[in-house]
């Protein structure tokens, strides 16, 4: 099993595993579905300061929630601490964009020409 290293803490992510693939893709569906309802409410208010730092804490809220969802309950808070930090929360899709990304393209260019 490889790891992945978000913020302090190191979990067990191996981009070749469906089954852990399986698990990311659902815990970003869910995320993405709640993500659209902030940015639509975020879209439709007079976007003051007020209303941006409630955007930002609603999408980091839920990048807790879709920890939790990947790497178990808690796993959120042990990575990334108690306090929100805008930056960090969008690390964590950084982090794993490049992982599912390097993996990707190696297995395409392992496959056989006929097959890409």
């Amino acid at each position: 099993m490889k790891n992945i290293t978000i913020g302090k803490e190191t979990f067990p992510f191996d981009a070749a595993d469906l089954a852990t693939r399986r698990k990311y893709c659902d815990a970003l569906d869910q995320y993405l579905e709640a993500a659209n309802s902030i940015d639509a409410k975020y879209e439709a208010s007079k976007k003051e300061q007020r209303d941006l730092l409630e955007h930002f804490e609603g999408m980091c809220k839920e990048v807790y929630a879709f920890m939790d969802r990947l790497f178990g309950e808690g796993a959120a808070i042990r990575a990334l601490g108690e306090n929100y930090n805008i930056d960090s929360c969008i690390g964590v899709f950084e982090a794993l964009n490049i992982v599912i990304n390097e993996h990707d393209n190696s297995f395409v260019k392992r496959l056989p020409k006929k097959a890409k």
